[in-house]
């Protein structure tokens, strides 16, 4: 059976070197360290002189990073290439290099291929951009030779406290979600209200009525959690490099753009084509299982909804590249493992604001 793809999905590189900022640049596997370390790099690439991997103490021994410089690997060169890739090849470079930003997960209806949210190579010159399916088999082979594949099967799946579904059932309610949101016209800012409605009859969800008011209520206490825990950040801590330093900065500002228009009330919608970059982050979030790594399906939900907003209230010029270039960077800013606990704890607004949307 073909790895499962979000139809219309697309992606190709667009050579921004993202991918090789802010992440955490690792595992690498002792073999692959090896194979690194047999070019002699100090002797090719000069910021190699002085290191190129960083090693630490784990659980199962020691765990291998490539070391960052001024906030990026050390092998990114000027041209925002890699510096292995160039000159020995795509296979050279450590697995979590060659199979990122695909996310490959295995679940009882075999396995599913996604594009990661962190990359904004999925919508920007999208009408040249391979479709997914027809990259879907390259990502499988990858991740199975990287030890990549996620594979994902809980007993039950959790929907709001309290409430959780068998496995299996919610299988068939995902297909049936995901059908909806590759079929829909609805914007982004009523797409939630659909897939709430659904899951209301197909599961016999008794939820509130949604209300507005409420939902911009909840999405700025979001915002306002995020906006002090960046401000006492960048006040207490000392940031690695000045190239995060300045990304921590961006990402605040956008924070607080988006915080200005929730309390507005502006709508989330934007240019033509952007309702249907909204509708695939969704779709992909429920086939890659992203949507469940909060605290339940409608914290997730919500989560996606902050993001999406974040990126729509803060992206110049407003176009669907521009928004999706935005959105990368701060689906990114929300994979930080300290946003990740505050957003953790603002889960009981996120589940508010997705029970309520639109926004």
């Amino acid at each position: 059976m073909s790895p499962r793809t979000v139809q219309g999905a697309r992606w190709s590189c667009q050579g921004t070197g993202f991918c090789c900022r802010f992440h955490q640049l690792g595992p690498v596997s002792a073999a692959e360290v090896q194979a690194i370390a047999s070019t002699r790099p100090e002797a090719w690439w000069p910021a190699a002189a002085e290191g190129w991997l960083l090693s630490r103490s784990g659980p199962g021994g020691l765990v291998h990073e490539l070391r960052k410089v001024d906030g990026h690997c050390v092998f990114l060169s000027e041209d925002n290439r890699c510096a292995v890739h160039a000159r020995f090849g795509a296979q050279a470079k450590p697995g979590f290099c060659q199979l990122y930003p695909y996310q490959v997960v295995e679940d009882a209806q075999g396995v599913a291929v996604i594009v990661r949210d962190s990359c904004a190579g999925r919508l920007a010159e999208a009408e040249r951009a391979a479709p997914m399916e027809e990259q879907a088999e390259e990502a499988l082979a990858l991740a199975r030779a990287h030890e990549g594949v996620l594979r994902w099967s809980p007993e039950a799946v959790s929907i709001l406290p309290g409430r959780a579904e068998p496995w299996a059932l919610w299988m068939e309610v995902e297909a049936e979600l995901l059908q909806a949101l590759q079929t829909s016209t609805d914007g982004a800012g009523s797409v939630i209200p659909a897939l709430r409605e659904r899951l209301a009859a197909r599961l016999g969800l008794d939820l509130p009525p949604p209300d507005p008011a409420r939902a911009r209520l909840a999405g700025r206490a979001v915002l306002l959690a995020l906006d002090m825990t960046l401000s006492r950040a960048r006040q207490q801590e000392q940031a690695p490099s000045p190239e995060e330093a300045e990304f921590a900065a961006e990402l605040h500002q956008r924070v607080r753009l988006a915080a200005a228009a929730m309390e507005a009330g502006v709508a989330l919608d934007g240019p033509e084509g952007w309702e249907r970059y909204a509708r695939l982050c969704l779709a992909e979030g429920l086939l890659g299982k992203d949507l469940h790594r909060l605290d339940g399906l409608f914290a997730g939900l919500g989560l996606a909804l902050i993001t999406l907003h974040i990126a729509h209230a803060s992206a110049q010029p407003g176009t669907p590249a521009a928004l999706a270039r935005v959105h990368a960077r701060v689906a990114r800013f929300t994979q930080n493992r300290s946003i990740r606990e505050v957003l953790r704890a603002a889960a009981p607004a996120l589940r508010d604001l997705a029970l309520h949307a639109p926004v």
